[in-house]
């Protein structure tokens, strides 16, 4: 084999093995991202008495003891940096006032009217029309027993308001800011599967 020869076969070895390499690259770097990504799994749960209500609510978030005025609470995983993790609620109240009056009531939780960053309608899974609501600020929560609970700062909450024969439901989403807005895709997913 010539000098000349034994370079081509080198330099044509190198340039075959290049893609197999790269495709290869490729291949371990979709595994990784797959692998962190969230995988966004999710349950049916059923709540209230007549009629039984449904709504789909990720696997991540952890169903929690009975408390009073409560339908269910979930218990959502902190995110990287928060103090603590989220909190959602479900409430039906059989006369609780208007949209308007309601979430008046929720921005008083977060300091004002200022606290409101949207509002929006959306339709549920059984065609009703939802508010759903965002605000942000410092959130002190509804005291009971007597208790004043501790205002809490850069909180933020999701709530929707859903209209039914049987009262409105409220579906409140609270936590630590960035931990609410991780969840924020979960929780619109939520609101429209009510039926």
């Amino acid at each position: 084999m010539t000098h000349r020869t034994g370079m081509f076969l080198l330099l044509g070895c190198a340039l075959l093995a290049a893609p197999a390499f790269s495709e290869e690259g490729k291949s371990e770097a979709k595994t990784e991202e797959a692998k962190d990504a969230p995988k966004g799994e999710t349950k049916a749960f059923e709540f209230g008495d007549e009629p039984k209500r449904t709504v789909t609510v990720p696997t991540a978030w952890t169903k929690g003891a009975d408390r009073p005025m409560r339908l269910a609470t979930f218990s959502l995983p902190k995110a990287e940096g928060d103090a603590e993790g989220g909190e959602l609620g479900f409430f039906l109240l059989p006369a609780s006032g208007t949209v308007e009056a309601n979430v008046e009531r929720w921005a008083k939780q977060f300091g004002g009217k200022d606290s409101v960053k949207g509002q929006t309608k959306v339709k549920t899974a059984d065609g009703t029309e939802a508010t759903v609501v965002e605000l942000e600020g410092e959130y002190t929560a509804m005291a009971f027993g007597g208790q004043k609970p501790e205002p809490k700062k850069d909180f933020k909450m999701f709530g929707a308001i859903i209209p039914a024969k049987e009262g409105q439901y409220f579906l409140k989403l609270t936590g630590p800011k960035k931990t609410v807005e991780v969840a924020k895709a979960a929780f619109e997913a939520l609101v429209t599967s009510f039926k």
